[in-house]
């Protein structure tokens, strides 16, 4: 059975399921995978969102050390009072979930979403985003106009290791996507 259902039971296609090409099965996408697992542990726990294991496991590779310093940084320059941190959301209406890594009212008084990025790839992460204000739209009725992108660690970009971009365009493409997506695929049992 799928991980997400909608609320009569059906179960649904994550984001990832419509976005994530990679195989992740290989060593180091693998290895990779595993230690941006738990920098996302570390910061479901900062905002009170997870059960995490103590701060000194997380601290087995410089990389790991590298991301919470990154995190920590990014907190202290952005200010933003958190709504929901690791949160699953699925939408009866699109018929799609997935868990997004923070979504938050920033001091411009926007409400956006951010993903958090500890490794090099570049992949389809706005439109990702986009999704999940799409989700949050729809469940939660707020509008999310903008998304962030924050590259944690030894390989984000030099300068400004975030970014916030308008959703609107990538909505429609989100849109398109999903739809799609539904009209090709099925949920498949786990």
């Amino acid at each position: 059975m799928s991980k997400y259902t909608t609320t009569d039971g059906e179960p649904v296609p994550r984001v990832s399921d419509i976005f994530d090409k990679i195989d992740f099965r290989s060593g180091a996408l693998e290895r990779a995978a595993a230690q941006g697992t738990q920098v996302h542990a570390m910061i479901a726990e900062t905002y009170g969102a997870g059960k995490a294991a103590a701060i000194a496991d997380w601290m087995d590779s410089s990389k790991i050390k590298s991301c919470v310093a990154d995190f920590y940084r990014w907190r202290a320059e952005r200010p933003h009072m958190p709504l929901g941190a690791e949160s699953e959301v699925v939408s009866d209406v699109l018929r799609v979930g997935g868990t997004f890594d923070l979504f938050a009212v920033f001091g411009d008084g926007r409400a956006r979403v951010v993903d958090f990025k500890t490794g090099s790839h570049r992949g389809p992460y706005w439109l990702k985003l986009a999704t999940y204000a799409l989700l949050i739209e729809d469940v939660y009725g707020v509008e999310v106009t903008h998304g962030e992108l924050v590259y944690l660690g030894p390989k984000a970009p030099k300068g400004e290791p975030w970014r916030v971009e308008p959703l609107g365009d990538y909505k429609i493409q989100a849109l398109r996507a999903i739809a799609h997506w539904h009209a090709t695929n099925r949920v498949q049992d786990e």
